[in-house]
């Protein structure tokens, strides 16, 4: 039985290896980012976090998108005026909700395709006074940006549009959803 040329090579290689792995450099550590991204009638929504965890009433930096890849050069639609996306945000304790917020009125809206919006943060602030999540709602919008007590919470994101003019026909959604650990 022949082995000593099959150990031989197998043992260079390994030499090889180790010696190619022990002489490059470590990589450059990257900064985590987590996303969610949603496609549809030709639109991608897509809400995006620096990090996935954040420190107790620190802002919360996030970036949320709006693109059209079909294939016209742009499209139009009608959505709530005054914001085209709107933002919730969920407690994973089973009682803390958010809900998304959009105004009631009708606008008009045009993408060109390829160009990617930014859509600031809009989150509902108007809340009852006996809404028992009121008080972490109202407290989660300071000075335009957004801040969580400790636990884990999702973000959401939501366009709510309608292809037709005036609001009418068929109401279509894209929503994106991310999570964050807040400490």
């Amino acid at each position: 039985m022949e082995t000593r040329p099959v150990l031989g090579i197998l043992g260079v290689l390994g030499s090889l290896l180790l010696a190619a792995c022990g002489s490059s450099s470590a990589p450059t550590p990257v900064p985590a980012q987590i996303g969610s991204s949603t496609r549809h009638d030709g639109m991608r929504l897509t809400l995006t976090l620096p990090v996935e965890s954040a420190k107790a009433g620190e802002p919360i930096a996030f970036t949320t998108t709006v693109e059209y890849l079909g294939p016209e050069p742009s499209i139009q639609f009608d959505a709530a005026g005054g914001e085209l996306v709107g933002h919730g945000i969920r407690a994973f304790d089973g009682i803390t909700y958010g809900p998304w917020s959009f105004n009631l009125d009708c606008t008009q809206y045009e993408l060109k395709r390829g160009e990617v919006q930014e859509m600031p943060l809009f989150l509902a602030t108007s809340v009852s006074h006996d809404d028992p999540n009121g008080a972490i709602i109202t407290s989660a919008w300071q000075d335009g940006q957004l801040r969580l007590p400790a636990g884990l919470w999702a973000i959401d994101a939501a366009m709510r549009y309608y292809p037709e003019p005036d609001c009418d026909g068929p109401e279509r959604w894209i929503g994106a959803t991310v999570f964050v650990t807040v400490r």
